[in-house]
C-alpha cells in the first residue's frame, strides 16, 4: 500500500532492487503474479530473471511482431546473463477470426523462434469480454456456455500444465 499522494510518483516504476526485494519477499511457495507492461525497463528485467513462467499476450498484428522481434532480444540477453534459458509462452489475444493470415504470421514467427514458445489456445476479440468488464464479472460469469468463456478455460488449463 502506498502512502505516497503524489500522482506522479503513484505510476513511478519500480528500480530494479525495489522490485527484486518486493519479488524476493513474495516468492518461494506463493503464486506471484507480476504484469509487467510492454516496455524494457530495469524492473521488468528483473522479473524476468525471476520468473518460473513468462505468458506475452500478443495480438495478431505486424506491429505486435516488431514488438516481440524486440522482446526476443531481451530475452536472449536475460538468458545469457543468468546462465539459463528464459522462454516466454506467447498467447494470441484479441485476435479477430477474420485475420487467419495475420495469426498465422504471429504463430510462424513464434515458432521460429528459440527463446518463444507458443500457447495453442488463441483468444479471440468477442463481446462478451466487454460485457462482462462491464460489469466487473468475469466471462465465465457472465456466460459460462459462451465461446469467450470456453477460450478462457482452455487457456487456463493450458497455462496449468506449464507449472
Amino acid at each position: 500500500k502506498s502512502e505516497n499522494k503524489d500522482p506522479k510518483k503513484c505510476y513511478t516504476p519500480a528500480t530494479s532492487d525495489e522490485a527484486e526485494k518486493i519479488m524476493s519477499e513474495y516468492a518461494g511457495d506463493n503464486l506471484l503474479i507480476v504484469d509487467c507492461g510492454g516496455f524494457d525497463s530495469d524492473s521488468n528485467r528483473v522479473a524476468l530473471f525471476m520468473a518460473d513462467i513468462i505468458i506475452t499476450p500478443v495480438a495478431p498484428s505486424q506491429v505486435e511482431i516488431f514488438g516481440l522481434q524486440n522482446f526476443t532480444k531481451i530475452l536472449k540477453e536475460a538468458s545469457e546473463k543468468s546462465g539459463r534459458k528464459i522462454i516466454s509462452n506467447v498467447i494470441i489475444n484479441n485476435a479477430d477470426g477474420r485475420s487467419r493470415t495475420l495469426i498465422e504470421d504471429v504463430q510462424n514467427y513464434v515458432s521460429g523462434e528459440e527463446y518463444l514458445d507458443l500457447i495453442s489456445v488463441v483468444v479471440q476479440c468477442r463481446a462478451d469480454f466487454k460485457k462482462a468488464y462491464g460489469a466487473g464479472l468475469s466471462v465465465k460469469e457472465l456466460n459460462s456456455k459462451s465461446k469467450a468463456s470456453a477460450e478462457i478455460q482452455a487457456l487456463a488449463d493450458e497455462i496449468k500444465t506449464l507449472f
